[in-house]
């Protein structure tokens, strides 16, 4: 995967998809949504220099976080603590989102 590739799905995460505006969908209905595009994502841009795509999914998480972060009042201004009730979300449920089987800290304990 080259920079620029991985420049233009990070622009089409943040452009395109407008998740923190999103916030009427459940997290279910969100990652029936993104699931077919992020796995195909990964289906071709994963063959080859595959750090640059991790990159893309750490992106695509840390979008996630910002979208808990609007959906759900008691974790605005709380990042932290927002990647912590994702991440147990991610423990419960590790397959909910595609990406997540590829991104083992999320599942891991800490």
């Amino acid at each position: 995967m080259s920079r620029k590739a991985a420049r233009s799905l990070r622009q089409t995460v943040r452009w395109r998809w407008c998740l923190t505006r999103r916030t009427h969908f459940s997290l279910n209905a969100l990652a029936q949504r993104l699931n077919p595009i992020i796995s195909g994502w990964i289906n071709y841009y994963g063959r080859f220099r595959r750090s640059e795509l991790h990159a893309v999914l750490k992106h695509i998480t840390s979008t996630l976080v910002r979208w808990v972060m609007r959906k759900f009042k008691r974790f605005a201004r709380r990042r932290t603590q927002a990647y912590a009730w994702l991440r147990a979300v991610a423990r419960r449920n590790p397959t909910l989102f595609v990406h997540w089987r590829y991104q083992g800290w999320m599942t891991r304990a800490v």
